[in-house]
């Protein structure tokens, strides 16, 4: 990782400033194998969002709007997504 930080600025012209830039670079020159580590870093840092403040409104805008029984339910059915995907949902209804 310490190698590839230190080769990628020579590679990047001046105009790729932002991590977003640097990502689009590597994938549009086919550098992704040269660069794995910085790669996979530069993604997950652009994943991070910069504050909580976006979905804690929404969560409180869900839960202004919906019973606090409905509420768990939802939480129960997110967190066990990979049981709740096998369920027929026609066997549930009937």
């Amino acid at each position: 990782m310490t190698r590839e930080i230190t080769l990628l600025p020579d590679l990047l012209h001046d105009d790729v400033k932002s991590p977003f830039q640097v990502v689009q670079y590597l994938v549009q020159r086919d550098l992704s194998t040269g660069f794995p580590n910085t790669q996979i870093e530069l993604q997950a840092l652009l994943t991070i969002p910069i504050t909580g403040a976006i979905a804690e409104r929404c969560f409180s805008k869900l839960r202004s709007t919906m019973s606090q029984e409905r509420l768990s339910a939802l939480a129960v059915l997110s967190i066990e997504n990979r049981l709740a995907r096998q369920v027929n949902f026609f066997d549930v209804i009937i």
